[in-house]
Order: C-alpha cells, then structure tokens, then sequence
C-alpha cells in the first residue's frame, strides 16, 4: 500500500497522485512512486480517510526496499493533526532509568481513539510513505529525515538540529566510546567528497555496548535510522555528531 502513486511511469511531481484525492469511480491505472520502479498500482477505498494504492503484483516491484516498507506505516492508526515533531523529539531525548523501545499503537485497548506517531521507527516509515506528498501535518518530510534521497541538500551545510538520519554501520572505538556510519545510506564506495562519516557518542560504557551490538554489521549495508539532536563535529572526517542517551528509542533498523 501506498499514499501516493504516479499517473505514468517514472513520473515527476506533476503526475503525483493522492489516494485520497480521487473521486469515487477513478477507476485507472497508476505507477510506484519508488525511484526506478515501474510497478503497476490501483486505489482502494477511495473517498475515504484510509484510501490507498496497492500493487497488482507483488513481483512488479523493481526500486528496492523503499517498495516493500511503504505498506508498514498504517495511516488510519495515527492522527495526522496531533504530530508535534518537536514533541516527539522532546520525549525522544529524555533520558530514562530503563532503556528499552517505546511501545506504539492506536489507543487504548478496545478503544477507537488515534494517537500521534511516538516511536522512531513509525516516523520513518511515515516519512517514507509520505515523501512524495512532501510534508506530514505542515512538517517537510526532508526536514525530517535525512537519507540517500535529498542527502546532496545537507552535504555541504551539514546536519544540525533534530533529524533521523538513514545510516549504515562503519566501525566502532571501545577506547573512546565512539561508533562511525556511513552516509548516505548505501553510498560505502562513493567518491570521499560525496561519502561522509557520522560520529555517534555515548557516554555510559554500559550502553555503548548495548549500542554498538545493535548497529554493527559486518556486511555495512543493512540500513539504521538514528534520531538525535545533531551538532557539527569537531572531527574533520566527519559531517556531524550526536549523542545517544537511549539505545532503545534513539535507534531502530531501517529494514
């Protein structure tokens, strides 16, 4: 499933169309909206808050994994309107006594109330679904998250303030409690000027081996997403830096 699909193949932001915009019979034939893929799609329910475009098959899907992780991010579960990103960064950053991953959901139980987006991996993924239409209640998506898709517009101003940023594992230093990703995500063999390097901090010996057993990766393809408050570095080789006070709800896996 996905919020937005293009009326041709390939298409521009011209041809983008939102599920929730077309009128009851818009019967037709609509495209993925992933980079170089050519997936055939169809709304479902239009006229309806939880309309959407599905695949005819599966198997059509050419543009890698952003095809497959579209679906994972449920609208209807979340109130677009109640999202405060700097709310959510606010609980995101607070540290707690027990590290551990915020539970997510849609209200109580056994009740129909939504709720606003609360764990850093429902945000990306929203970011994902949404990046084609461009914001989530009045917030840019690409202000938000930061991967290979809009990277060239942070490679020379760097990143600062409060983002998610897609990364791939690169090594970690025990002796100064330091982990190093890849950025962009899937860009380990660009050009040094393109490829960058992100500096991750934890402070407490304890929580850095919890951290760097969940970001390390042998293979440093498997996308991570960080969200942190993101400062220059005062290393050269790096872009930016950022401190991890929770393992839990500062780190998920991107795939």
């Amino acid at each position: 499933m996905a919020k937005y699909a293009y009326r041709v193949p390939n298409g521009t932001e011209n041809d983008r169309v939102d599920a929730s915009d077309l009128p009851l019979h818009g019967n037709g034939t609509f495209y993925c909206t992933t980079p170089d893929c050519r997936a055939r799609m169809y709304v479902r329910s239009p006229q309806k808050q939880s309309a959407c475009f599905v695949s005819y098959n599966i198997s059509e899907h050419t543009g890698g994994i952003l095809c497959h992780i579209k679906d994972l991010f449920k609208p209807d579960d979340y109130c677009e309107n109640l999202f405060s990103l700097d709310n959510f960064f606010t609980n995101l950053l607070t540290k707690q006594d027990r590290d551990s991953s915020p539970h997510h959901g849609s209200g109580g139980k056994g009740s129909n109330s939504k709720i606003a987006i609360n764990t850093l991996k429902m945000l990306y993924l929203m970011c994902v679904q949404y990046r084609e239409g461009g914001s989530y209640n009045n917030y840019p998506i690409d202000d938000i998250l930061v991967d290979k898709y809009n990277f060239d517009k942070y490679r020379e101003n760097g990143i600062i303030g409060n983002r998610i940023v897609a990364c791939t594992f690169w090594k970690y230093d025990p002796n100064t409690n330091c982990i190093f990703m890849n950025c962009p995500d899937e860009r380990l063999y660009l050009p040094g000027e393109e490829h960058k390097i992100l500096k991750i901090h934890v402070t407490d010996d304890k929580m850095f081996e919890k951290c760097a057993n969940k970001l390390k990766d042998k293979t440093h393809l498997h996308i991570s997403v960080i969200g942190a408050n993101w400062i220059p570095s005062n290393d050269n080789n790096c872009l930016a830096e950022c401190e991890v006070v929770s393992v839990g709800k500062q780190i998920c896996k991107g795939d």
